[in-house]
């Protein structure tokens, strides 16, 4: 019988490939990078040099609306883990 090795995740993730900038909550300088998937729970991020763990961000990103237009939205999140290029951020309330 195999074992599930996969953890359970509260939220599905969906693949993009949005491009987005962030910056470390407080500070001036906008960083690009690349939402590499993303859940009602938060997103993975891939950039040059991504946020450390434990740090607050806040994402800008264009999202296509219900009324046909794109909108730049903007969230904060915490740096959760990261891995090489690539992090992964939790939403805040």
């Amino acid at each position: 019988m195999a074992v599930d090795s996969e953890p359970k995740r509260k939220y599905p993730r969906f693949p993009t490939d949005l491009t987005c900038l962030y910056r470390v909550d407080g500070t001036f300088q906008w960083e690009p990078g690349e939402l590499i998937n993303l859940s009602k729970g938060g997103v993975c991020i891939k950039a040059k040099t991504p946020p450390s763990k434990g740090v607050i961000v806040e994402i800008e990103v264009d999202l296509f609306t219900d009324e046909g237009v794109w909108k730049k939205r903007k969230m904060k999140a915490k740096v959760m883990w990261r891995r090489g290029k690539r992090a992964g951020l939790h939403f805040m309330n």
